[in-house]
């Protein structure tokens, strides 16, 4: 009786294969909406920067480069974020503090990033990045800067 199972679970799967042109394909998995920026999978890489925002009133359009790319959990890295008005002048002598979390879970970011230098041209180093999960997170940009100040909200999904 077991060699009777045997040869019909090979000949069986002889034919499956046969209707698969000799090979068995699962159907393509469907990707998941990433929202502008992804993790690397399988050698793909993401892209560096996040797509320019305007803050909430107006007053500037902020933009996020990562310096880890592709970005992966839990590594510590930095970014350059650039500053500059909505009619594409650089914002320089700018304070800058971020913030943020998963909105999701209702946390804020594992660590406390800070910028750490101006680049010039509207350009600042943002260090101390770090996320802690896959899922989607918000950057809170708040920049001030001639007595003005705005927050930019950057969201990514790991």
């Amino acid at each position: 009786m077991k060699r009777a199972t045997v040869l019909l679970v090979t000949l069986l799967t002889a034919l499956l294969l046969a209707g698969c042109g000799g090979k068995a394909e699962a159907p393509p998995a469907e990707k998941p909406d990433m929202g502008g920026m992804e993790m690397a999978s399988s050698g793909e890489k993401s892209p560096a920067a996040l797509p320019p925002v305007t803050s909430e009133q107006g007053l500037f359009v902020v933009q996020a480069t990562s310096q880890l790319d592709p970005l992966a959990i839990n590594q510590l890295h930095s970014w350059i974020l650039h500053v500059e008005t909505p009619d594409g002048q650089p914002v320089e002598g700018a304070t800058i503090t971020v913030d943020g979390g998963m909105p999701a879970h209702n946390h804020g970011l594992p660590t406390e990033p800070q910028v750490t230098e101006e680049l010039g041209g509207g350009d600042y180093r943002l260090e101390g990045m770090k996320f802690s999960m896959p899922g989607l997170w918000e950057l809170r940009i708040t920049v001030t800067a001639d007595g003005k100040t705005d927050t930019a909200v950057l969201e990514l999904t790991l």
